[in-house]
């Protein structure tokens, strides 16, 4: 910028380099981060399609290897048998309604309301969901 605006070059070409830099910045660092994020994304698809597989072709082993993980993280190897049935359902209802909430004080940030009002409602409104969905599985025998 400072050589375009040294070369004497009217102000409007220097705004238009300018702008142009902006936007030229701005694209290659959102394709950096989309590299990025695409390269993680395709590792962790990967990590989960080995994890699969492993889990299929022997559920018993695999379950030994997370008491093992969750014994060296210091909890009694009593608990850490339970710890895969137990822990994680509950930890992807717990993420679940926080994200919730996120997403209702955002919604409510952005469209001016109050953000704890758009926070619970969201989230009552989305465990209850939940909650029937969970419902209505059990009811029908469903399970995943």
């Amino acid at each position: 910028m400072v050589g375009v605006a040294a070369s004497g070059v009217p102000r409007s070409a220097i705004l238009i380099a300018g702008i142009a830099g902006l936007a030229a910045g701005a694209m290659a660092m959102a394709a950096g981060e989309y590299v990025s994020v695409s390269s993680q994304g395709d590792t962790e698809r990967a990590d989960l399609a080995r994890e699969r597989r492993e889990l299929a072709a022997d559920p018993v082993s695999e379950h030994a290897e997370l008491t093992a993980i969750y014994v060296e993280r210091g909890l009694t190897p009593a608990l850490a048998v339970t710890m895969p049935q137990q822990l994680l359902p509950r930890a992807v209802t717990a993420c679940t309604l926080v994200v919730l909430a996120a997403l209702g004080a955002l919604a409510a940030r952005v469209g001016g309301a109050g953000i704890w009002r758009g926070a619970i409602g969201v989230t009552f409104w989305g465990a209850l969901a939940m909650g029937v969905s969970a419902w209505v599985g059990r009811a029908f025998g469903a399970s995943v």
